[in-house]
């Protein structure tokens, strides 16, 4: 691609003419070559991990889902005891009846 620089003596020759998707071709400001520029991505930083668009993790007993950039967690849902005096163990979520 070339495109004139105020007249017509006077040409840029830009290098990039065709970007494969997803990235598309833009010219930055004060610039007149396009240049291609990727989407941003998809997926979630969350406590210094990255996780892809859709993935479902579990941080301190919550389950959580990137969705779109950003992270919805909610608490890990416990099964209801049948026990008096149920027991968290160290490291669960949940408590549970002694001996099972």
């Amino acid at each position: 691609l070339s495109y004139p620089l105020g007249n017509a003596a006077q040409y840029v020759v830009c290098p990039t003419s065709f970007c494969a998707p997803p990235s598309t071709l833009v010219i930055p400001t004060g610039s007149c070559c396009p240049v291609c520029k990727a989407p941003p991505p998809q997926g979630c930083n969350y406590n210094g991990r990255w996780y892809e668009n859709g993935q479902t993790f579990t941080v301190h007993c919550n389950t959580c889902t990137c969705f779109n950039g950003q992270v919805q967690c909610h608490r890990v849902k416990c099964p209801i005891g049948i026990c008096t005096e149920p027991i968290l163990q160290p490291g669960s979520c949940c408590p549970t009846c002694f001996g099972h």
